[in-house]
Protein backbone atom coordinates (compact mmCIF):
# COMPACT_ATOMS: atom_id res chain seq x y z
CA UNK A 1 0.00 0.00 0.00
CA UNK A 2 1.25 3.48 -0.86
CA UNK A 3 0.27 6.55 1.13
CA UNK A 4 2.06 9.88 0.86
CA UNK A 5 1.29 13.42 1.89
CA UNK A 6 3.63 16.36 1.37
CA UNK A 7 3.22 20.11 1.50
CA UNK A 8 6.18 20.56 -0.87
CA UNK A 9 7.27 18.25 -3.69
CA UNK A 10 10.48 20.27 -3.95
CA UNK A 11 11.37 19.57 -0.31
CA UNK A 12 10.38 15.91 -0.71
CA UNK A 13 12.66 15.58 -3.75
CA UNK A 14 15.53 17.22 -1.85
CA UNK A 15 15.09 14.79 1.06
CA UNK A 16 14.80 11.72 -1.17
CA UNK A 17 17.88 12.77 -3.17
CA UNK A 18 19.94 12.38 0.02
CA UNK A 19 19.31 8.62 -0.14
CA UNK A 20 18.66 7.90 -3.84
CA UNK A 21 20.35 9.11 -7.00
CA UNK A 22 17.76 10.69 -9.30
CA UNK A 23 17.23 13.84 -11.30
CA UNK A 24 15.12 16.36 -9.44
CA UNK A 25 12.32 17.91 -11.45
CA UNK A 26 11.53 21.65 -11.35
CA UNK A 27 8.21 20.91 -9.68
CA UNK A 28 6.70 22.01 -6.40
CA UNK A 29 3.29 21.61 -4.83
CA UNK A 30 1.19 20.05 -2.15
CA UNK A 31 0.24 16.42 -2.90
CA UNK A 32 -1.74 13.61 -1.28
CA UNK A 33 -1.30 10.15 -2.83
CA UNK A 34 -3.05 6.89 -1.98
CA UNK A 35 -2.51 3.70 -3.91
CA UNK A 36 -1.41 0.13 -4.23
CA UNK A 37 1.78 -1.11 -5.89
CA UNK A 38 1.74 -4.82 -6.73
CA UNK A 39 4.86 -7.01 -6.65
CA UNK A 40 5.05 -6.93 -10.45
CA UNK A 41 5.10 -3.10 -10.40
CA UNK A 42 1.49 -2.53 -11.44
CA UNK A 43 -0.07 0.50 -9.82
CA UNK A 44 -3.49 1.74 -8.76
CA UNK A 45 -3.25 5.37 -7.65
CA UNK A 46 -5.44 8.27 -6.50
CA UNK A 47 -3.77 11.67 -6.21
CA UNK A 48 -4.93 15.13 -5.19
CA UNK A 49 -3.18 18.45 -5.01
CA UNK A 50 -4.34 21.89 -3.97
CA UNK A 51 -1.60 23.44 -6.14
CA UNK A 52 1.36 22.60 -8.39
CA UNK A 53 3.94 24.80 -10.09
CA UNK A 54 6.33 23.62 -12.83
CA UNK A 55 9.31 25.64 -14.08
CA UNK A 56 9.38 24.69 -17.76
CA UNK A 57 12.18 27.14 -18.60
CA UNK A 58 14.39 29.45 -16.55
CA UNK A 59 12.03 31.72 -14.56
CA UNK A 60 9.02 30.63 -16.66
CA UNK A 61 6.34 28.76 -14.77
CA UNK A 62 3.01 27.09 -15.30
CA UNK A 63 0.52 26.67 -12.48
CA UNK A 64 -2.37 24.33 -11.75
CA UNK A 65 -4.68 23.89 -8.80
CA UNK A 66 -7.58 21.77 -7.55
CA UNK A 67 -5.96 18.70 -9.09
CA UNK A 68 -7.49 15.23 -8.82
CA UNK A 69 -6.58 12.11 -10.78
CA UNK A 70 -7.02 8.35 -10.81
CA UNK A 71 -4.26 6.38 -12.52
CA UNK A 72 -3.47 2.73 -13.17
CA UNK A 73 -0.20 1.26 -14.46
CA UNK A 74 -0.17 -2.18 -16.02
CA UNK A 75 3.28 -3.22 -17.23
CA UNK A 76 4.51 -0.23 -19.27
CA UNK A 77 1.03 1.16 -20.03
CA UNK A 78 -0.70 3.85 -18.01
CA UNK A 79 -4.45 4.42 -17.84
CA UNK A 80 -5.54 7.83 -16.63
CA UNK A 81 -9.07 6.88 -15.57
CA UNK A 82 -10.11 10.43 -14.74
CA UNK A 83 -8.58 13.82 -14.03
CA UNK A 84 -9.55 17.38 -13.11
CA UNK A 85 -7.53 20.59 -12.71
CA UNK A 86 -7.75 24.31 -13.25
CA UNK A 87 -5.09 26.61 -14.65
CA UNK A 88 -4.56 28.95 -11.76
CA UNK A 89 -3.44 32.12 -13.54
CA UNK A 90 -5.46 31.72 -16.75
CA UNK A 91 -9.01 32.66 -15.73
CA UNK A 92 -9.31 29.39 -13.78
CA UNK A 93 -9.87 27.39 -16.95
CA UNK A 94 -10.98 23.88 -16.07
CA UNK A 95 -9.72 20.72 -17.75
CA UNK A 96 -11.11 17.30 -16.94
CA UNK A 97 -12.01 13.88 -18.22
CA UNK A 98 -14.12 11.07 -16.88
CA UNK A 99 -13.13 8.93 -19.89
CA UNK A 100 -9.98 6.78 -19.68
CA UNK A 101 -6.86 8.08 -21.42
CA UNK A 102 -3.93 5.84 -22.44
CA UNK A 103 -0.21 6.59 -22.50
CA UNK A 104 3.18 4.98 -21.98
CA UNK A 105 6.57 6.12 -20.72
CA UNK A 106 9.90 4.55 -21.63
CA UNK A 107 13.43 5.88 -22.13
CA UNK A 108 12.39 9.53 -21.57
CA UNK A 109 9.60 9.19 -24.18
CA UNK A 110 5.97 9.85 -23.28
CA UNK A 111 3.68 8.38 -25.93
CA UNK A 112 0.04 9.41 -25.74
CA UNK A 113 -2.28 6.95 -27.44
CA UNK A 114 -5.43 8.75 -26.39
CA UNK A 115 -5.81 11.67 -23.98
CA UNK A 116 -9.32 13.01 -23.50
CA UNK A 117 -9.74 16.77 -23.01
CA UNK A 118 -13.00 17.77 -21.31
CA UNK A 119 -14.52 14.49 -22.54
CA UNK A 120 -14.87 16.05 -26.01
CA UNK A 121 -11.47 16.17 -27.71
CA UNK A 122 -8.71 13.59 -28.08
CA UNK A 123 -4.97 14.14 -28.21
CA UNK A 124 -2.41 11.74 -29.69
CA UNK A 125 1.33 12.28 -29.81
CA UNK A 126 4.67 11.99 -28.10
CA UNK A 127 7.05 14.07 -26.02
CA UNK A 128 10.77 13.52 -25.41
CA UNK A 129 11.64 14.66 -21.89
CA UNK A 130 15.39 14.75 -22.56
CA UNK A 131 15.10 16.85 -25.72
CA UNK A 132 12.15 18.88 -24.45
CA UNK A 133 10.26 18.46 -27.71
CA UNK A 134 7.12 16.78 -28.93
CA UNK A 135 4.34 16.59 -31.47
CA UNK A 136 0.63 16.33 -30.61
CA UNK A 137 -2.52 16.05 -32.69
CA UNK A 138 -5.91 17.15 -31.32
CA UNK A 139 -9.23 16.25 -32.96
CA UNK A 140 -12.77 17.01 -31.92
CA UNK A 141 -16.29 17.15 -33.31
CA UNK A 142 -18.78 19.75 -32.06
CA UNK A 143 -16.54 20.79 -29.14
CA UNK A 144 -18.39 23.18 -26.86
CA UNK A 145 -16.24 26.00 -25.51
CA UNK A 146 -17.87 28.48 -23.16
CA UNK A 147 -15.71 31.08 -21.43
CA UNK A 148 -15.06 34.82 -21.39
CA UNK A 149 -13.91 34.90 -25.02
CA UNK A 150 -16.68 32.86 -26.62
CA UNK A 151 -19.58 30.45 -26.39
CA UNK A 152 -19.05 28.28 -29.46
CA UNK A 153 -19.31 24.81 -30.96
CA UNK A 154 -16.51 23.84 -33.31
CA UNK A 155 -14.84 20.96 -35.13
CA UNK A 156 -11.06 21.01 -34.96
CA UNK A 157 -7.98 19.23 -36.26
CA UNK A 158 -4.87 20.80 -34.72
CA UNK A 159 -1.20 19.87 -34.62
CA UNK A 160 1.15 21.27 -31.97
CA UNK A 161 4.95 21.22 -32.21
CA UNK A 162 6.69 21.83 -28.90
CA UNK A 163 10.33 22.62 -28.23
CA UNK A 164 12.08 24.17 -25.27
CA UNK A 165 12.16 27.45 -27.18
CA UNK A 166 8.78 27.58 -28.86
CA UNK A 167 5.31 26.20 -29.46
CA UNK A 168 3.79 26.11 -32.94
CA UNK A 169 0.13 25.23 -33.50
CA UNK A 170 -1.43 24.75 -36.91
CA UNK A 171 -4.56 23.18 -38.30
CA UNK A 172 -8.21 23.85 -38.92
CA UNK A 173 -11.05 24.99 -36.69
CA UNK A 174 -14.53 25.09 -38.16
CA UNK A 175 -16.97 27.24 -36.22
CA UNK A 176 -20.31 25.41 -36.24
CA UNK A 177 -22.30 27.94 -34.21
CA UNK A 178 -21.90 30.39 -31.37
CA UNK A 179 -20.77 33.85 -30.41
CA UNK A 180 -17.22 35.15 -30.09
CA UNK A 181 -16.96 37.95 -27.52
CA UNK A 182 -14.20 40.47 -28.05
CA UNK A 183 -14.82 42.17 -24.72
CA UNK A 184 -15.25 39.89 -21.73
CA UNK A 185 -18.70 40.30 -20.17
CA UNK A 186 -19.25 37.02 -18.38
CA UNK A 187 -18.69 36.76 -14.63
CA UNK A 188 -16.04 34.09 -14.27
CA UNK A 189 -16.49 31.14 -11.89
Amino acid sequence: FLKANTISLKTLQENVSKFYDFTMQPLDGEVVINGIINKNGDLDLDAQSRWLVYEYSLNKFTFAEKIRLKLNKIEDRYILNSYYFSTYLDHDRIFFSKKPSLFSYKDSQIVIDNLWVNDQATVLGNYDLKKGSGLFNLTTKAYHYNDIEADIYADAKLRAYLTKESTKVEGEIELLKGVVTYQAKKAHY
